[in-house]
């Protein structure tokens, strides 16, 4: 995507990804114990603040102007991931959590039939709101890694 675009709008992708980059260079530096908690949140303040300058920038392009709208409604929340160690930096973790669920939803007729919303409520995580916990599931799928709710 980047690659192809021109001019004013090649330059704003440019500019956020690699604000992104440096994002996730320090989250690395900091789990490898090269770069200290408060380094990381020092440098996500250093980072919010160039986002502010691209969004404070004036953008024509109409899909510039979408994606720093987009930017602007996460701005809060880009750089959590630098200040507090336990939140993960991209959703990941939480789309592998809940891929087996959804193939069975796709597969077993939805919650629209009783026995695919039988297999959903087998599968939700335990732990989340209105979960069943089941001790057997009948061999069906499910992830080794945490559930994320």
């Amino acid at each position: 995507m980047i690659a192809d675009a021109d001019g004013g709008r090649g330059r704003v992708l440019q500019a956020l990804a690699r604000i992104l980059k440096g994002a996730l260079a320090v989250r690395d530096a900091r789990g490898a114990g090269s770069v200290s908690a408060e380094a990381a949140r020092a440098t996500a303040g250093a980072l919010t603040a160039r986002v502010d300058r691209l969004l404070a920038g004036h953008v024509r392009h109409p899909l510039n102007v979408r994606l720093l709208k987009h930017v602007a409604t996460e701005r809060d929340a880009l750089f959590t991931f630098l200040s507090e160690p336990a939140v993960e930096a991209t959703n990941f973790r939480a789309k592998q959590a809940i891929r087996p669920i959804v193939v069975t939803r796709k597969v077993s007729g939805s919650n629209r039939e009783w026995t695919g919303a039988r297999a959903q409520e087998i599968l939700r995580p335990a732990g989340c709101a209105g979960s069943v916990v089941v001790e057997d599931t009948g061999g069906l799928g499910g992830s080794p890694d945490p559930a994320v709710c």
